[in-house]
């Protein structure tokens, strides 16, 4: 939800500024990477609070 304000807002700000669709650069790759990011460190975050082991234990 977050991201699709921002990109809106960076599109709104862009036809402000005068700025051309095809010209103006949104880093959408970026985007998805610092989502993917957060939703890992969630993940983690939740996986030690429940002591849930990662990876299986070695013999």
């Amino acid at each position: 939800m977050a991201a699709s304000i921002r990109a809106a807002a960076a599109g709104v700000a862009e036809q402000a500024l005068g700025v051309r669709p095809e010209t103006a650069a949104r880093p959408i790759q970026l985007t998805i990477g610092i989502s993917f990011i957060g939703e890992a460190l969630a993940v983690t975050r939740r996986g030690i609070d429940l002591r849930v082991p990662f990876a299986p234990v070695r013999r």
